[in-house]
């Protein structure tokens, strides 16, 4: 699994909270541009909460790599960032993040 390793801010938690989903791809070199173009347009909201590449596996084996925000503990902290994106030019949404178990 390839991450971009963020520090933990006081909007992060360990597990559970929010994550923003800005894009999935099946192209892996296409995941990682659109991961630096992300990082790099809205590094000012992101506030410490970074964006991960998160491969997933599919039941056909045909995976995808998205393109993520770290946790965010506040739904509301999660849905104002998504917003500001969303008023950048660019799609997102908003999803809950299971706990590690």
């Amino acid at each position: 699994i390839e991450k971009t390793e963020v520090p933990a801010t006081a909007s992060m938690v360990q597990s559970g909270g929010y994550k923003i989903q800005f894009g999935a791809f099946r192209v892996k070199e296409g995941a990682m541009k659109f991961h630096a173009q992300i990082s790099d347009s809205y590094r000012a909201y992101l506030d410490g909460a970074g964006v991960a590449l998160e491969p997933i596996t599919a039941p056909d084996d045909n995976g995808l790599h998205m393109v993520r925000s770290g946790l965010i503990v506040r739904r509301s902290d999660a849905i104002a960032l998504c917003q500001k994106i969303k008023n950048g030019g660019d799609d997102c949404f908003v999803f809950a993040s299971k706990p590690v178990r």
